[in-house]
């Protein structure tokens, strides 16, 4: 590297740096994607654990909501409806 001309040595580290940042921006962002990866696995999987502890409470509010609404359409008047 001594032997070689100053501007050739310039664009020789210059270009190993630019290489190298852009190699370091490149782990980066793949870190950044694993991390985002098993964000969603863990928020998924906490998801569906509300949705399995909360199905009867859920079952039980649409079933709820049915009658109500089934109520409220065979109802004649309006008096009777509420």
């Amino acid at each position: 590297m001594q032997e070689t001309r100053a501007a050739k040595r310039l664009t020789l580290a210059v270009t190993l740096i630019r290489v190298r940042t852009a190699q370091a921006l490149d782990d980066l962002a793949e870190m950044f994607i694993r991390l985002m990866h098993k964000f969603h696995h863990k928020a998924k999987e906490a998801l569906d654990e509300y949705r399995d502890q909360h199905q009867e409470q859920t079952d039980a509010l649409v079933s709820l909501l049915s009658q109500i609404v089934s109520s409220w359409q065979s109802s004649e008047t309006p008096d009777s409806a509420l």
